[in-house]
């Protein structure tokens, strides 16, 4: 299955060290319980979508982050509007 990108460069770099920060703060103790978890489903999520390129939500809401290339419609697929 192929998932189109729409995610930015700079979109990629952000969230996985957003979800890394998160982590440590569980690690750490500093978030626990029901929260602790769902901070790490978080964190999976920002690290999945970092790798991917594709964000669920951003499709779903038709943004996108991603520069696009003159003429190549496969940089917006559906129409997606740019954030950038």
């Amino acid at each position: 299955m192929h998932l189109p990108k729409n995610m930015g460069r700079t979109d990629r770099i952000i969230r996985p060290a957003v979800a890394l920060g998160m982590i440590a703060l569980y690690a750490a103790g500093k978030v626990r319980g029901p929260g602790g978890v769902a901070l790490l489903a978080l964190s999976g999520i920002f690290l999945a979508t970092g790798a991917t390129g594709f964000c669920p939500l951003y499709q779903a809401t038709g943004l996108s982050t991603r520069a696009s290339t003159p003429g190549n419609p496969a940089d917006h697929p559906r129409g997606a509007r740019s954030m950038g």
